[in-house]
């Protein structure tokens, strides 16, 4: 009987440790996607919050990807549209904005770094070199949408 209670109880903790990371992933997934700056500067104001931040780690640590960029893809796609993307570079270099001094930039390396599969593997210049790669395509996934629509049409 007790083992039953235990195994009950178990389980109990589980299911409101997963509740409560649904909830925690809503407050942060209605803030995307980012589309302009004035979204990026809001989100940046909430993610200075340093419990804010740690839920946003841990939120893209969540997103998975079983290689580095793929990892990169799925949080950069979810998290920031191409359209905002395009204005920035990681130096903020050729009249760009600097992305890579933003408190979300450091927050997706960090959550790609605890990804449990690519936790050993991946390093913080790895992880950058794909988000500026990534970063580096955006126009092109934007033209590639434009000419898709217009088929479409």
């Amino acid at each position: 009987m007790d083992l039953i209670s235990t195994d009950v109880t178990k389980l109990l903790d589980k299911m409101s440790t997963d509740d409560t990371l649904v909830l925690e992933d809503k407050e942060i997934e209605h803030h995307f996607p980012i589309n302009n700056d004035e979204e990026l500067n809001s989100f940046e104001l909430f993610l200075s919050e340093d419990k804010n931040h740690n839920k946003f780690i841990q939120y893209v640590s969540r997103l998975g990807g079983s290689t580095l960029p793929e990892a990169v893809r799925r949080a950069m796609e979810r998290v920031i549209s191409d359209d905002l993307i395009q204005n920035y570079s990681w130096l903020g270099q050729k009249g760009k904005q600097n992305f890579g001094v933003l408190i979300m930039a450091q927050g997706m390396k960090d959550g790609i770094k605890r990804n449990k599969i690519l936790q050993k593997s991946v390093t913080e210049a790895s992880i950058e070199c794909c988000m500026r790669n990534w970063m580096r395509h955006a126009k092109d996934r934007i033209n590639k949408r434009s000419k898709k629509a217009a088929v479409i049409r």
